[in-house]
């Protein structure tokens, strides 16, 4: 995990330590400062969490992309060619948000452009951490998460094909 950037230590961290998708700000600041992100930034830049007075709160990825910004968000990094620079957290939850409205093309589309093509990259070991877990948590919305990640997780190997095959076809069309 020390590879992974620091919104996403956080992501994992969090839901590992807090069965409840609520806690206090100071619990979650500690948290954030341990793997070297500020809480605000968490907040504002990746959008990751939402913040009332000193409680804040870990959407799970369908919470987190149902508001319009947050997906605008991470359409502008796809459209822009940054996806891949954005915290693995970001691709990951774009890649359930789109397993589950059935969206395979663009998410096939999207593990090419970012680099997902083998069965050991940091999205796939981030979805399989997150879903050990989630499994063992009570919360409904959490539980939500950790059914669409053992779907994703299950169509993994499927999905990798096709992405490469995908790739291999635009090198091809950058050839012609």
């Amino acid at each position: 995990m020390a590879s992974l950037d620091g919104a996403t230590r956080f992501y994992v961290l969090y839901r590992w330590a807090y069965a409840e998708p609520e806690s206090s700000f100071d619990d979650a600041n500690k948290l954030a400062k341990s793997v070297g992100v500020e809480l605000d930034a968490l907040a504002g830049e990746f959008q990751l969490l939402d913040r009332k007075g000193d409680k804040v709160w870990l959407p799970i990825f369908s919470e987190r992309l149902g508001r319009e910004t947050r997906l605008k968000m991470l359409q502008n990094a796809l459209k822009e060619g940054a996806l891949a620079t954005r915290p693995k957290i970001d691709q990951l939850h774009l890649a359930l948000y789109l397993w589950e409205k059935g969206d395979l093309e663009t998410l096939t589309s999207i593990l090419g452009q970012t680099g997902v093509l083998t069965e050991d990259d940091s999205l796939w070991r981030t979805a399989q951490a997150l879903l050990e877990i989630e499994q063992g948590q009570n919360s409904g919305v959490v539980c939500q998460e950790a059914k669409v990640l053992a779907q994703l997780l299950g169509s993994k190997r499927t999905l990798l094909r096709k992405a490469e095959t995908a790739q291999g076809d635009m090198r091809q069309l950058r050839f012609l």
